[in-house]
This record gives structure tokens, C-alpha cells and sequence, in this order.
């Protein structure tokens, strides 16, 4: 009897507790993702509530959208999906000398080396300089102009504005906490952007490479858990490089981020975001990537002005329970009916034993 009573809180035990777990996968467009804590996978932001994030040395976040090969960064806090290209579109500065000659392009270095702010905007601050930017950056510019517009109709299709953090970051600054909030101090609204510093940070799956930054002497450790790591390539963050006007945030082909002039020709690696509302299949695997089941009508419309807003629809990512969690709880129950139907027999024939 005693031991049948063990059995039963057990159980109880097993009840309460597993509910509290149950929440291990992410619906991604209709396929669960398991949500990690080690190795390569779909993480929760440490961060920022309610957002997750892919880190590894490879994890399985390749998604097909109409033929072009992207890879998810991120599921942010209100569902939009965040991407950035599979592969380099092309090569070019971010903004060329003497292209932005007034305001916050006229301190510092700017005009001779380029200046570092990505949008026009009324009031650009970065250490002690600060004023007007009449204008968007060359980059800018380009990425949605012509390469927006050289986009197929099933990708447009997806593509929803969205406020990217586009403020400076120091090299000392203490914690990646602070360095997400000097990012989002300054904000842009747009559809095709780059990824940022701490997009870079937060894909590292080992933990000790989240502050490191210009020099650290563990990057060859670090550049071997970080799937945006591309060997031996150059390309552009969207993070300007605090206290100057002129320098930005390149992530370097010896896994370094190192801060370089803005008229400096690097690689270009476009960053979106897109719709939830959409229906995947696949695995996420390069061989089997996500692709959408379900098509939009109507395309996006072309851009002819850097901010011109569309519509954003803030459906978040659902939780859903894990299966195998489900089946334990199953198992935890059908365990429970059994020793009660053992307890309540047990009892019965005492009884007739004690009558007897």
C-alpha cells in the first residue's frame, strides 16, 4: 500500500509540473521549432521579451522565398519574421565621399571619408555630434531603389516596413543589454536594411562571445559558433561606430567586428522582414528549407520613397505545446487511473480480509 501511495504523488508530481514545461516548440508558419538552450537552434532572446533567435555554428533557419535562398535571424516580439540574404548581392560603399556635405555629414570626417548615418532624418546624435541628415545613405539608397525593385513578386509579397535601431555603438560598451538600447535610440522605418551589431552578437551560440568586439582575442573561438560569419569576407552592419561620422561596424573575414569609413567598398548582405501570416513547409535545412505553402495576391507596390510606411501586421508567433510532453502527460494520467483502480481494489479486499 505504501508503496502504491508513492507511485501516486509521483504522479501528482508529474501532473503539475509537466504543464509548466510544456512550452518547448515555436509555431513557425504552421511547423514547430523546437526552442534550444545549447547548440545550434532557434534560442529566446536574453533580451528582449518575447523575441527569439537563431545561433550556431549552422542552424536549420534557411527559408525559399520565390527562389531566392534567405536565413531567418530572428522572431520578433510582435511575429515579424527577421531574414538577411543567404549570399552577397554585391559590393559597394556605404556611402561615398563628399555625397552628404550639410548638417551631421558635415562634422567630423565625414565628407572625406563618408558619412556613417543610414536615413535622412531631422536630428542624427552620436556623441558630440549631432544635426540634420538631408539624406539617405548610398547604401540606403540602393537596397530599396533598385535592388527593392529588382525583386520578384513573391518576395514583395512578404515584406513588411519595419523600425530598425539604427544608432551608434561603442567599443566599451559594458553589456549587450546597453548596446541594444543605444541601437533602437534612433530609429529608421523601412523595408531592406542590413543586419545590425547585436544581430551579430546574438547568433553566437557560445555565450563568453556576446561582448566582445573590435579585438578580442578569442575570435578564432568565436567565429566557429556563429552561423553570420562568412570566412574570409568584409561586409556591412547597419551600426554606425560611436564618437565619429565617418566609421560603421563591419563584421571582418577573420571573424573580428571591426569599425571601418563609410567610403570603403565591402560586401552587402540585405536584411528584411516579413509577414507571420504565412504557411511554411520543410525543415529549415539548407536541402529542405522552409518555403511557403500559401501565396499572397497583389503585390507590393514599388518604392520611389525611402519611407514610404505599408501596413504591419503585429500577429505574434504562437508557443505550442511540445508532442512529446503531451504524450508524457498522457502516459503521466493513464499511470494515475491505474494506481487508483490498484489503490481502491487493495482497499476493497482488505476490507473483506477485516470482515472475514
Amino acid at each position: 500500500m505504501q508503496k502504491l501511495k508513492i507511485l501516486f504523488w509521483i504522479t501528482i508530481g508529474l501532473i503539475i509540473i509537466l504543464p509548466g514545461i510544456s512550452v518547448k516548440a515555436l509555431s513557425l508558419g504552421g511547423v514547430n521549432v523546437n526552442v534550444v538552450t545549447s547548440g545550434d537552434g532557434l534560442y529566446t532572446d536574453s533580451y528582449e521579451n518575447g523575441r527569439y533567435v537563431y545561433k550556431g555554428t549552422n542552424p536549420n533557419n534557411y527559408i525559399d522565398l520565390g527562389g531566392d535562398m534567405w536565413r531567418i535571424v530572428a522572431i520578433e516580439s510582435n511575429g515579424t519574421i527577421k531574414l538577411v540574404k543567404d549570399n552577397f548581392i554585391t559590393e559597394m560603399a556605404f556611402d561615398k565621399a563628399g555625397t552628404r556635405t550639410s548638417g551631421y555629414c558635415a562634422q567630423g570626417d565625414a565628407i572625406a571619408e563618408g558619412c556613417n548615418a543610414w536615413s535622412a532624418t531631422s536630428t542624427f546624435s552620436n556623441g558630440s555630434f549631432s544635426g540634420e541628415v538631408s539624406s539617405a545613405s548610398q547604401l540606403n539608397a540602393y537596397l530599396n531603389g533598385t535592388y527593392y525593385n529588382s525583386l520578384n513578386a513573391t518576395v514583395k509579397n512578404y515584406i513588411m516596413t519595419y523600425d530598425w535601431g539604427i544608432g551608434a555603438i561603442a567599443s566599451e560598451t559594458p553589456t549587450l543589454e546597453e548596446e541594444i538600447n543605444n541601437e533602437n535610440s534612433i530609429k529608421w522605418t523601412g523595408y531592406v536594411a542590413l543586419i545590425s551589431h547585436s544581430d551579430y552578437m546574438r547568433s553566437n551560440s557560445n555565450t563568453s562571445c556576446n561582448i566582445d568586439k573590435n579585438s578580442y582575442d578569442n575570435y578564432q573561438v568565436c567565429r566557429t559558433t556563429n552561423w553570420l560569419y562568412e570566412t574570409g569576407k568584409f561586409y556591412w552592419t547597419l551600426s554606425p561606430y560611436a564618437y565619429y561620422t565617418e566609421d560603421l561596424w563591419v563584421i571582418c573575414g577573420a571573424g573580428t567586428i571591426s569599425s571601418y569609413s563609410a567610403n570603403n567598398v565591402y560586401n552587402v548582405r540585405p536584411a528584411i522582414h516579413i509577414t507571420p501570416e504565412i504557411e511554411l513547409t520543410g525543415t529549415g535545412t539548407e536541402k529542405d528549407p522552409y518555403r511557403v505553402k500559401n501565396q499572397i495576391e497583389n503585390p507590393t507596390p514599388e518604392v520611389t520613397d525611402e519611407n514610404t510606411p505599408a501596413e504591419v501586421v503585429n500577429v505574434p508567433a504562437t508557443a505550442k505545446s511540445n508532442p512529446y510532453v503531451i504524450l508524457l502527460t498522457g502516459f503521466a494520467l493513464i499511470v494515475i487511473a491505474i494506481v487508483t483502480i490498484l489503490i481502491v481494489t487493495k482497499v476493497k479486499k482488505q476490507k473483506i480480509i477485516n470482515k472475514g
